[in-house]
């Protein structure tokens, strides 16, 4: 296994490689169909839930990022288009379960590595809570609530379509 140097996985860098904490709580998850018309039936109803804290990537993960555990066999790719292409974009043609064992190794380097940044270093060991944090992917609650907010907004910056700020068909 390659040794887990700065640089290496091409991860921001910030105190916490690009990770970003989520205050957790109460929010309403799923879309209120009155208010947004084009919302889908398995959005439906809105749903009080609540969430700890938690962090999760301010980016996907680059073909780059994914190629290095390619590389240091941490990962174990179906597809070779998924380390092809722009190394700076997002990694696309691999699986849910190939996903997991990116965050695995993620996981694993960032816990071994002595340079790890101290504010991540120690939410891998007590994270809020006090559970240890894990690098894994997120669960729909937590993915609603980093893209949306707290508040029900029907898009992360708010409820007007604004095809500048994201990725639309049409």
């Amino acid at each position: 296994s390659l040794p887990f140097e700065p640089g290496y996985l091409k991860l921001p860098g910030t105190d916490a490689l690009g990770f970003v904490l989520i205050d957790g709580g109460q929010f309403l998850m799923g879309s209120d169909p009155t208010r947004h018309r084009t919302a889908f039936r398995d959005e439906q109803p809105q749903t009080s839930v609540s969430v700890p804290a938690f962090y999760v990537a301010r980016y996907e993960v680059t073909v780059e990022q994914y190629k290095a555990c390619v590389d240091d066999r941490g990962c174990k790719h179906a597809s070779p288009r998924a380390v092809a292409g722009d190394v700076d974009r997002p990694v696309r043609f691999i699986s849910w379960d190939e996903a997991v064992q990116y965050c695995d190794w993620l996981d694993a380097k960032l816990r071994a590595w002595p340079g790890t940044p101290a504010p991540l270093a120690a939410v891998l060991k007590h994270g809020p809570g006090g559970a240890p944090w894990k690098v894994r992917l997120p669960s729909e609650a937590e993915w609603e609530l980093a893209a949306r907010g707290k508040t029900s907004r029907i898009y992360p910056w708010g409820d007007a379509n604004e095809p500048s700020r994201g990725n639309f068909n049409n």
